[in-house]
């Protein structure tokens, strides 16, 4: 009886104890939380506003723990609607407040990612950054901004039809440091942004490393745009070490890529290639190789973006278009109106134009909107990659006149394009300046066309000088193209009206000279002329024009008489 009395009674410690703990547990567990949380800070001091959207890009990381974590995926998803855009995400660990750069890179800034969108729908939710494995020590404070390169960092606003800051910081409003994710969502100036963002401890890797697969952004690239590559199920730990490594498609012979030594890498591609990662455990010695990835090779016909019109061309549209080339060759497109949502694929209704290497052509837009805030830019495809690339912007931002006047300009092909079939964007935009040529835009128009450009074997003078003018005279000095042997003639004439080589009518004086600087003679005093110079490189090879230089006489003053004696 006595056994069981003493039995009893610590059986009813022991319950006591477990209640005590219990109640511990339910009193500490939280403050344990809370001392093992990963801080996410959005309203750092600087962090700038813009629009109806919300706060600017920048938010911040506190690592409260007392071991570092692992930044493996931070998700930013949104449902616009844009085509291959590239994003950047930059950290600083020594700039926590004062203004946010405006360009990028900036002092105390490092890049961490860079990923590429492909084509995103207006129904489609896409994470990006999902492949990061980036160390954040303990007790730290990490700043992170998103840029889209070219044009600083990104904002939410009104409208906003690209990634932007409302994304970012609402997405930061959950998190967790157990390996999983945890989103937030939220409605910002009419648009549906998600995402979430993950840590897991930052433990030292041990015993055999596992390099998982390697994976791809796309399977087919486009030789303008980066493919993102990643791994799949690696081990993710502090001590590693990454060297990605490339082959031509099949070959099996693999290469190191310099630089490429994170967990993701970003390059460009312009023939197939397989990809694989190796992967080192520097604590145990222990090595693995990843199992590859295949890109493929898109024909650069079918990389185009698709320039986005989110109100579309009924207000303001592209509305005529033309283009003189070489002989009869020409571009057309008159009255077409608003030809649907705002983009035309108008390559199938023309012969590509025929235009020459470092050759200038006039070009002729209008609209039919009443506004001078409208803007026309021409884009032509000159390495024949897929893309239109800044260097490839050949008219910037004209402003467009009314129908039926037309706005006029001349772009100039490079001696360095590409000959061949290749793709011309004419884009026009409403209200908006520095518009590239895929990005998203509220209202206009874009037409797409084909030009074919032929290598030229003599090139123009790099540029004319004139001097000594007097009522009746000049010399011109030429700059010559270095490309062109040293024994070339030059070919000239001085205009009152009408382009070179178009004839006697406004023709002043004309011929072919071997000397530089040579003189021009016979001129009429107190007149405008322009002044043109091609290079003769042979007898059956000459370059196109210079452009115009201009020359305005004298007036007719006395000539001086020498005195007698």
């Amino acid at each position: 009886m006595k056994k069981i009395t003493q039995l009893s009674r610590l059986k009813m410690r022991w319950l006591n104890t477990k209640v005590l703990l219990s109640l511990l547990l339910v009193l500490f567990l939280p403050l344990l939380n809370i001392n093992a949380q990963t801080t996410i800070n959005t309203n750092l001091a600087g962090t700038t506003s813009t629009g109806s959207g919300g706060n600017g890009i920048t938010f911040g990381i506190e690592n409260t723990n007392t071991g570092a974590q692992i930044l493996t995926g931070v998700g930013y998803y949104l449902t616009t609607s844009h085509s291959n855009t590239v994003y950047e995400l930059w950290i600083s660990t020594t700039s926590l407040s004062g203004p946010q750069p405006t360009t990028y890179p900036s002092a105390g800034w490092t890049l961490l990612a860079t990923v590429t969108t492909g084509t995103i729908t207006t129904t489609a939710i896409q994470p990006l950054f999902t492949g990061l494995t980036h160390i954040i020590p303990a007790n730290t404070t990490h700043r992170f901004s998103l840029v889209k390169p070219g044009s600083g960092p990104q904002y939410a606003s009104s409208g906003a039809t690209i990634m932007s800051a409302g994304g970012v910081n609402l997405l930061l409003g959950a998190h967790n440091i157990n390996g999983s994710s945890v989103g937030y969502a939220a409605t910002i100036a009419n648009r549906y942004w998600a995402g979430s963002i993950t840590f897991m401890p930052a433990d030292p890797c041990t015993g055999q490393v596992i390099a998982g697969a390697a994976a791809s952004s796309v399977s087919d690239a486009c030789a303008g745009v980066p493919i993102n590559l990643s791994l799949n199920g690696s081990t993710l730990a502090t001590g590693l070490t990454y060297q990605w490594q490339s082959s031509p498609a099949g070959a099996n012979t693999w290469t190191n890529i310099p630089g490429a030594t994170n967990m993701t890498y970003s390059t460009l591609q312009s023939v197939p290639t397989d990809y694989r990662c190796i992967l080192v455990c520097t604590n145990s010695n222990s090595t693995q190789t990843s199992t590859p990835v295949s890109v493929g090779q898109n024909p650069y016909t079918q990389c185009y973006c698709t320039p986005v019109y989110t109100t579309g061309c009924a207000t303001y549209n592209l509305n005529s278009f033309k283009i003189a080339g070489e002989g009869t060759s020409v571009i057309s497109d008159l009255n077409t109106g608003c030809t649907g949502a705002g983009y035309a694929d108008r390559t199938t209704l023309f012969t590509p134009l025929n235009i020459l290497q470092d050759n200038s052509y006039d070009i002729e837009v209008n609209t039919t909107a009443s506004t001078t805030t409208i803007y026309t830019s021409i884009w032509i495809d000159l390495n024949q990659n897929g893309a239109f690339e800044p260097f490839e912007k050949l008219l910037s931002d004209l402003v467009t006149s009314t129908n039926p006047n037309f706005a006029k300009a001349t772009i100039l092909i490079p001696d360095t394009a590409v000959p061949g079939v290749t793709r011309m964007r004419v884009r026009t935009v409403y209200s908006s300046t520095a518009v590239d040529a895929c990005a998203s835009t509220t209202w206009g128009e874009a037409h797409d066309y084909l030009v074919d450009i032929q290598a030229v074997t003599c090139y123009r003078p790099l540029s004319l000088a004139i001097s000594d003018i007097t009522k009746n005279s000049a010399t011109v000095t030429v700059t010559p193209n270095s490309k062109n042997a040293t024994n070339v003639t030059y070919q000239y004439e001085v205009r009152e009206s009408g382009k070179p080589g178009s004839g006697a009518t406004g023709l002043a004086a004309s011929g072919t000279v071997t000397t530089n600087p040579f003189p021009i003679t016979g001129l009429q005093p107190l007149t405008k002329y322009l002044v043109y110079v091609k290079a003769v490189c042979s007898s059956t090879d000459s370059s196109s024009w210079s452009n115009g230089e201009n020359l305005n006489t004298l007036c007719n003053y006395p000539d001086l008489i020498t005195a007698p004696g």
